[in-house]
């Protein structure tokens, strides 16, 4: 098994940079620690899917190197994406340009009730093939992960809307992401049904935890 060391990074007092390229670097620096403790709530996730499949243990060795380094890989790529469910499909007798302006500007009005984020350049992608009466869900792509971030934390928000109240947005998250959430989730109903009472599933560093409310 794979053990990801703690970094701690103590920084006792402000740094004044004397120059811009200093400046730079210095923010280039604070990107690699983010990315760091980034990097270790991923390997800390893919350790519990392991520890939750305890049937397979014996049929199946925990994840190698490789498949740790593919997922954080995937993980990377989807960062800014966003995967947001409910959306009206625009009428397929139209032209695709115009079907895509149009996904986009629900889209940007969606979003821009969330968080202000610039959009003008985001061309939302609809996922899956075509089907009458059926709504795929659209994928974009955001300027940074913070917009993403920013965006979930308010999700809630459409719950309260009268025109986007059946809209879902959420994080593009990987196969083994959304299999381990489905774990956690089924491993609730377990404890719910023997009797464990205030259980929820909150996210904890990025991962969902079953807590006590």
């Amino acid at each position: 098994m794979i053990k990801a060391r703690s970094f701690n990074y103590k920084i006792k007092k402000a740094v004044s940079w004397t120059c811009g390229s200093c400046g730079a670097l210095g923010n280039d620096i604070n990107s690699l620690k983010a990315l760091i403790v980034q990097l270790q709530d991923d390997v800390r996730e893919l350790k519990s899917i392991n520890s939750l499949r305890t049937a397979d243990v014996t049929t199946s060795k925990s994840c190698d190197l490789e498949e740790i380094i593919a997922e954080i890989s995937d993980r990377e790529r989807r960062k800014c994406n966003l995967i947001i469910f409910g959306i009206e499909e625009q009428d397929f007798n139209k032209p695709r340009t115009n079907r895509i302006e149009g996904d986009k500007t629900i889209v940007t009005e969606i979003l821009n009730s969330l968080h202000n984020v610039e959009l003008s350049n985001v061309a939302p992608v609809r996922l899956g093939k075509y089907q009458q009466a059926k709504k795929r869900p659209i994928k974009i792509t955001l300027p940074s992960e913070q917009d993403v971030h920013a965006i979930i934390k308010n999700t809630k928000k459409l719950s309260q809307s009268r025109v986007f109240q059946n809209v879902v947005v959420n994080t593009d998250r990987t196969p083994k992401q959304l299999q381990y959430y489905k774990d956690v989730k089924k491993l609730l109903q377990e404890r719910i049904d023997a009797g464990e009472q205030n259980l929820t599933i909150r996210y904890i560093n990025s991962i969902p935890r079953i807590v006590r409310i």
